[in-house]
C-alpha cells in the first residue's frame, strides 16, 4: 500500500473518532454518558401531596417530595426531612433512583398546615398548604 494513503486514512479515522465522541458526550447522549448532579435545586425541587383535606387521626395524606439537580436530572441518596407547621415531628426519607422521597403522614391538629422539606440541614421553598378537619 502506497504510504500516502495509509497515513491520509489514519487521519481521516481520527479526525472521525474525535468528531463522534466530541457530539455523542455534548449531544442528546451526553445526558446517559456524563455524571449527574448530586446537588440539589433550591429553584427546581418540588413538593406534592394527595390529598390536601384529610381529618384528625385516621386519613392518611401521601406526601412526595422530588429533588432535582439545576440540569433537571434526579438526585438520589440524600436524605429528606418533611416539615410540618402543627407537627414537632420531623420524618425523614431518603431519595430513590428517580429523586423522589415518599412521606405517609396523618392530621394531629385541627386546622390549616404547611408542608416543606430540607434536605441536609438546607430548607427549600417549596411549600404547600394541607387542611386538616
Amino acid at each position: 500500500m502506497d504510504k500516502r494513503f495509509v497515513v491520509l486514512s489514519m487521519i481521516v479515522m481520527f479526525v472521525s473518532t474525535f468528531a463522534l465522541a466530541y457530539f455523542a458526550y455534548r449531544g442528546p447522549f451526553g445526558r446517559y454518558t456524563q455524571a449527574a448532579s448530586t446537588v440539589a435545586s433550591l429553584d427546581k425541587s418540588i413538593i406534592f401531596a394527595y390529598p390536601l383535606n384529610i381529618k384528625v387521626g385516621g386519613e392518611k395524606c401521601k406526601v412526595d417530595v422530588f429533588v432535582t439537580s439545576d440540569e433537571d436530572q434526579p438526585v438520589r441518596g440524600k436524605q429528606v426531612t418533611l416539615l410540618t407547621k402543627n407537627s414537632p415531628i420531623a420524618l425523614t426519607s431518603e431519595t430513590d433512583e428517580n429523586g423522589q422521597a415518599t412521606f405517609q403522614i396523618t392530621g394531629q391538629v385541627v386546622g390549616p398546615d404547611v408542608l416543606g422539606f430540607a434536605i441536609e440541614g438546607t430548607r427549600f421553598p417549596a411549600t404547600l398548604n394541607l387542611n386538616v378537619e
